[in-house]
């Protein structure tokens, strides 16, 4: 595994090993497992109670889509670059210097995760493998990489 190595303006040394392929898919599946148990109890909330229509499909978009929509993009922003997924796997998103991204990096990633995945068929897959540092398309773009954090000294 490649290991990323920094010296900062003030020579401080910075180590960060790229997570890999697996890491990343196995933080995906369960952040796809936590919002699929979201769906289902959202679903089932929302059938239990009587709402006119008109305020159910206000309720459904309000607390079930927006929220599944920027689930990754919120869960990085306020978790220091860790979805739930990221955290049990142990993997965090930084910047390629190993500072925080910024609130633009994390929304650029979010922005082309689609293109990265559903929309062309898995290509950030292919980028990744090809690539030194794993990084998809999101994370080139953006200036980012995902690390193993027990590995970041």
């Amino acid at each position: 595994m490649a290991e990323s190595t920094i010296i900062t303006g003030q020579f401080v040394r910075i180590s960060q090993t790229p997570a890999s392929i697996g890491e990343r898919l196995m933080a995906l599946i369960i952040d796809y497992f936590l919002i699929g148990l979201y769906i289902l109890s959202t679903a089932t909330l929302l059938s239990e109670l009587s709402l006119p229509s008109g305020f159910r499909l206000f309720f459904f978009l309000c607390i079930v889509y927006l929220p599944i929509l920027g689930y990754s993009f919120l869960c990085e922003m306020f978790n220091h670059g860790q979805s739930f997924g990221k955290k049990l796997i142990n993997i965090r998103v930084v910047k390629v210097d190993g500072s925080t991204p910024s609130i633009g990096s994390y929304l650029l990633r979010w922005i082309l995760f689609p293109i990265d995945g559903p929309i062309t068929s898995g290509l950030g897959l292919l980028v990744i493998l090809l690539n030194k540092n794993n990084q998809r398309l999101g994370d080139l773009a953006a200036g980012t990489m995902v690390i193993k954090e027990k590995n970041y000294r």
